[in-house]
């Protein structure tokens, strides 16, 4: 059994996070630093395609390919593996 997915979602909340930070074993005498994280941008767009085999009840047989894309940023996986149910 084939499958496709296709989403798109936006982060509407700030995306680089900041860390302030200091050294507690100094105490004060060093004063603090600030650190700014990456900004990955606020679109995710990503893309499933897949295939199922079932056999029986019991098992199925699945391998998919996954692809995320983000501005400067792009992700691939592939997964495959053996199900039971009961």
């Amino acid at each position: 059994m084939p499958h496709i997915s296709l989403t798109w979602s936006h982060e509407f909340c700030e995306t680089a996070n900041k860390v302030k930070a200091g050294f507690a074993e100094f105490g004060n005498s060093f004063g603090t630093f600030e650190s700014e994280g990456y900004d990955a941008g606020a679109e995710t767009y990503t893309a499933e395609l897949g295939i199922t085999a079932y056999k029986g009840k019991h098992f199925s047989l699945f391998l998919n390919y996954d692809l995320g894309i983000k501005e400067d940023y792009v992700a691939n996986a592939v997964t495959g593996g053996l199900k039971f149910y009961f």
